[in-house]
């Protein structure tokens, strides 16, 4: 994934090693069999924690938010850019 991802938020949360990379792996568009792959669990395992885990729904909720929020600004500065070059022509 291009985006940084700011692992500090996750210092509030009960968040385990399988369950960052879990989060990680969602954030990065990747299925809940994937992420259970990559985090070393089972897919049943990755499904009850965004069942049922309120920690690790706001640590995917959080990284989700966060890498919104860096794309949009992104797109207000390309958007910027675009205005100026059309300016020019």
């Amino acid at each position: 994934m291009s985006q940084d991802i700011d692992l500090s938020k996750f210092d509030d949360l009960d968040i385990t090693d399988a369950r960052r990379q879990a989060v990680l792996s969602l954030v990065a568009g990747k299925t809940i069999t994937q992420a259970a792959e990559d985090a070393g669990v089972v897919r049943e395992t990755v499904s009850r924690w965004l069942n049922h885990d309120a920690d690790f729904l706001a640590a995917v909720n959080l990284q989700r938010r966060q890498l919104w929020e860096s794309g949009a600004d992104r797109l207000r500065s390309l958007a910027m850019d675009a205005i100026d070059t059309l300016g020019e022509l």
